[in-house]
């Protein structure tokens, strides 16, 4: 940034990136537009590992940001929408309360369930 001052002016000259360094990928931050794509995936229940494998399927042979999304960009967009669907920290009732959902919803996918103690068996 050039600061030059005139009687009662300035003058600001100002560079966006830094002198010497090349706009890298690595450095941008994904649009919004690819954040809401992510998003609304998470939302209705797409896996991460299945986002993932979306977005890194290069188009027109052009790599950009959005193919070199990470696990940690998706656990923040989660944590910032509020979209974590953990229904329990312990595993045994999180996945009782799994089919309690699907017996509510009339969608049970599961052909067998047990639930005792502190285990359970889902197929």
């Amino acid at each position: 940034m050039n600061l030059n001052n005139i009687v009662d002016q300035a003058s600001i000259k100002f560079w966006k990136t830094h002198v010497g360094h090349d706009e890298k990928i690595r450095s941008q931050h994904l649009t919004r537009v690819e954040k809401n794509m992510i998003v609304n995936k998470l939302k209705i229940g797409i896996s991460t590992d299945r986002i993932l494998d979306d977005v890194r399927k290069v188009e027109c042979n052009k790599l950009s940001r959005f193919n070199l999304a990470s696990r940690n960009d998706i656990n923040y967009l989660t944590k910032k929408h509020n979209i974590d669907k953990r229904r329990h920290d312990n595993d045994v009732i999180a996945v009782g309360l799994k089919v309690q959902e699907w017996n509510q919803n009339g969608k049970n996918y599961a052909f067998f369930f047990k639930q005792e103690g502190e285990s359970s068996m889902l197929c």
